[in-house]
């Protein structure tokens, strides 16, 4: 059989006959629901069955005029220095790729707010930076939510940031902040932050998390507050 069907074995109980059998099946992914009568000897055609693809892109209708498409369902920004004007939402299924060097300012109070992946990955001598287009009006958070999101911050600067609250009320209090998301945070640096609401540098809860290396400075509030880590 081919990728995405499913077989089928009958067998027959103490040597009784099989007649007919309905199958009911179910696509996870789109919730049909289809009714198959098996009768014995039967084959099923290709065109008796629903197919269901093993593997699934992303939502063709994702796009942001900041983001271009490196591989299936992961994107990076278009440049290197960006300037967040709206809240950037990631949706589910989505990878965020930031490349090293990139530099991302975000106006007063915008936030990226992810409900899939965020991979930022700098280096030592170039490292990724979070920070507002004006240090006196401080923008709002990275924020990681639920199961499917996950983060990796290594070699990273957030600055200047605050607190975020989205669209389905979850406040986010940190400048880098996760619920229900697992998310590793090394060699970093969290200055600058909370000076206009918020008040962690970084919150995490329900969710497992890594953070090694870093360094805190003239945060106010908490640095990293962290609840069932």
């Amino acid at each position: 059989l081919e990728p995405g069907y499913l077989q089928i074995d009958l067998q027959a109980k103490d040597g009784e006959e099989i007649s007919t059998v309905s199958v009911e099946v179910e696509n996870s992914t789109t919730s049909r629901v289809q009714i198959i009568k098996l009768v014995s000897g039967d084959i099923i055609q290709d065109t008796d069955l629903t197919r269901v693809p093993t593997t699934l892109s992303h939502d063709a209708s994702f796009s942001n005029p900041l983001l271009k498409e490196i591989d299936p369902s992961i994107f990076t920004f278009i440049h290197t220095d960006v300037i967040i004007a709206n809240d950037l939402v990631i949706p589910k299924g989505i990878t965020l790729q930031i490349m090293p060097g990139t530099r991302i300012s975000f106006d007063g109070k915008t936030s990226i707010i992810s409900y899939g992946k965020i991979i930022a990955n700098g280096q030592n001598n170039n490292p990724i930076i979070f920070t507002a287009v004006n240090p006196n009006k401080p923008w709002g958070a990275v924020v990681l939510l639920q199961e499917d999101a996950s983060g990796i911050f290594n070699h990273t600067i957030f600055e200047y940031g605050s607190d975020a609250k989205t669209n389905n009320r979850v406040y986010a209090s940190g400048m880098l902040s996760g619920y229900y998301s697992d998310i590793a945070i090394t060699n970093s640096i969290f200055r600058y932050g909370n000076r206009d609401g918020g008040d962690d540098a970084v919150n995490i809860k329900y969710g497992k998390v890594v953070i090694q290396g870093n360094r805190f400075d003239e945060n106010a509030g908490h640095a990293r507050p962290g609840q069932y880590l």
